[in-house]
């Protein structure tokens, strides 16, 4: 997982709610319900970014609306490309676009690693 100030406020709440000394009668529910509010948020990414549609990069997930495949850059980054670097080449891209991406790939890694390993297979 990758830490983010959203991923940050939810284990703090998740401490608190944990915490003896914490009012359980007043402040319990208003962390709770902040907790999943934080918690749809931080689904954002990869959930709206990241696209697989038959037909366009081969079937294979790419970057919203692009022909930018998720596979292509984490070979880049694999290789030692830095973000700022990828974002100067891809300048339509934007740092939570990567965000999404690392993500997806950690969450599909042998998907991706397939796809580097035949990228013209479709």
């Amino acid at each position: 997982m990758f830490w983010t100030p959203k991923n940050r406020q939810v284990l703090l709440a998740v401490k608190l709610m944990n915490d003896p000394l914490l009012d359980t009668i007043q402040e319990k529910p208003r962390l709770f319900n902040q907790i999943e509010a934080v918690k749809k948020e931080a689904t954002f990414p990869v959930d709206n970014v990241i696209q697989r549609t038959h037909g366009v990069c081969g079937g294979n997930a790419r970057v919203r609306n692009t022909r930018i495949p998720v596979w292509t850059l984490v070979a880049f980054r694999q290789e030692g490309m830095t973000e700022e670097e990828l974002l100067y080449n891809y300048p339509s891209l934007t740092p939570s676009d990567f965000e999404a991406t690392w993500a997806y790939y950690q969450a599909h890694q042998s998907e991706i690693d397939q796809a580097m390993a035949d990228p013209d297979e479709d």
